[in-house]
């Protein structure tokens, strides 16, 4: 179906092999056996930085062959341990799905039990447990779940297995735990990404089901669609982009930022046929109108997965070929979309990228290793020193989509009876970890 056939990919991988006596002091990597998944990853301060999941090496509660949520912290500088805690309930397994900070307290969601229940929890800095809340009726899922506002208001979403295939539900609870609306969106196929914006709303970035059609040309557009709401649960506006059937064989997003201009950042990938998949970044002004969209030649099967912005505008990429020929790609691009540098490193097929976190002279890299949390930082032009570190020749091009504002569907719902949940944490001051420089 790739329509535009003038785009034959044609690129050169050079590579430069990095020893880390050459490299600078702040280039490192680490990793800890947590004996889990790793599934999400934050900035907590200047110093330090907070890595999420699932442990069996690390618990508190859990028994014999269960696992605990967990979380591990870390310093910036090489530093040769780190703190964690396990978060738990006995005889149950648990895992950390998405952490948030705000005003000093930890927000978490992830799912407890052998059936998958959705849970949210609130822990102070000392990680004791504040308050946690869960539901019988509301399912964990591998897709965006969690966003905090700067209120600490908490919108959580999840999947009712009651409810129709492609219907979410969102929920909406205040710093005490307690839930004030419950919200139903249908047509979701895919839920790509929840922002709380600089405005204290959030958006709301999904793959809608099926396709829109013009009345007039009857030609088929596939739909990726964003609702900005209010924390009354009230819609501002919804957009939706629209992409030509006969030219994009699929697309989503991974994830949206926002930069200090709220300008967001739509990033994910593009395929304009079956099996080959570009990155792919849309930017549009605060209202949604499209500043600029654009794929990226070089980085073919490989999906970004997520991005920060430094204090330069400039935005720092990561993604990996999960599935397909794996490695980790990270790359600098400018406001404008033009790619300044790209690197790869070597990960295996079923490794994934987690997130990047910036600091003050480099950035560091989280990545699912097999059971273990893993890391490395590079500096400001993406050197590492993880041993193989190839520069990627990638250009930019540009393919046009279109953008159309259009009222967006939410029901209410009964308010949802959310009940207590008795959960531990246990705190473990020494973790040693391993270093994977050479």
């Amino acid at each position: 179906m790739y329509k535009i056939q003038n785009y034959m990919i044609r690129f050169v991988w050079p590579l430069a092999i990095l020893a880390c006596s050459g490299t600078m002091h702040n280039q490192h990597g680490f990793m800890i056996e947590n004996k889990g998944l790793t599934c999400d990853a934050q900035k907590l301060d200047q110093e330090r930085f907070i890595i999420c999941g699932e442990s069996s090496a690390f618990t508190g509660s859990a028994t014999a062959g269960n696992k605990d949520g967990f979380c591990f912290i870390r310093n910036f500088n090489n530093s040769s341990t780190g703190i964690g805690f396990a978060l738990g309930k006995s005889e149950q397994q648990e895992r950390i799905e998405k952490i948030r900070i705000q005003d000093r307290h930890y927000f978490v969601s992830g799912y407890s039990g052998e059936n998958k229940n959705k849970f949210v929890a609130k822990l102070d800095d000392k990680f004791n447990l504040i308050w946690a809340r869960s539901s019988d009726s509301i399912q964990s899922t591998d897709q965006p779940e969690l966003a905090v506002n700067l209120s600490s208001h908490i919108l959580l979403a999840g999947k009712n297995s009651a409810d129709e295939s492609y219907q979410i539900q969102l929920h909406l609870f205040n710093g005490d735990g307690a839930c004030l609306w419950s919200k139903s969106m249908p047509s979701v196929e895919i839920l790509q990404d929840i922002l709380p914006t600089k405005d204290q709303n959030f958006l709301i970035s999904f793959k809608q089901k099926g396709a829109y059609i013009d009345g007039q040309t009857r030609k088929r557009y596939i739909m990726n669609s964003f609702y900005k709401i209010n924390t009354e649960g009230q819609q501002v506006w919804a957009g939706k982009f629209h992409m030509d059937d006969d030219q994009v064989h699929h697309s989503y997003f991974t994830k949206v930022v926002e930069d200090s201009k709220t300008q967001l950042y739509f990033i994910g990938h593009i395929a304009f046929q079956a099996n080959v998949e570009n990155a792919y970044i849309v930017k549009t002004n605060s209202d949604g109108k499209i500043l600029w969209s654009k794929f990226y030649v070089g980085l073919e099967n490989y999906v970004f997965k997520s991005a920060s912005i430094g204090e330069d505008g400039k935005i720092f990429i990561i993604g990996d070929g999960y599935g397909k020929n794996g490695g980790l790609v990270y790359a600098s691009i400018r406001e404008d979309g033009q790619i300044e540098w790209a690197r790869k490193s070597k990960s295996a097929n079923y490794e994934q990228a987690i997130s990047v976190i910036p600091s003050e002279n480099s950035f560091t890299i989280i990545w699912d290793k097999l059971f273990t949390m893993a890391g490395f930082s590079t500096d400001k032009k993406g050197n590492a020193c993880l041993g193989e570190n190839e520069e990627l020749k990638v250009s930019a091009q540009e393919f046009m989509i279109q953008m159309e504002r259009f009222k967006g569907r939410m029901g209410d719902l009964p308010l949802h009876a959310w009940k207590e949940l008795d959960m531990e944490t246990k705190v473990f001051d020494q973790i040693a970890v391993k270093n994977l420089c050479p």
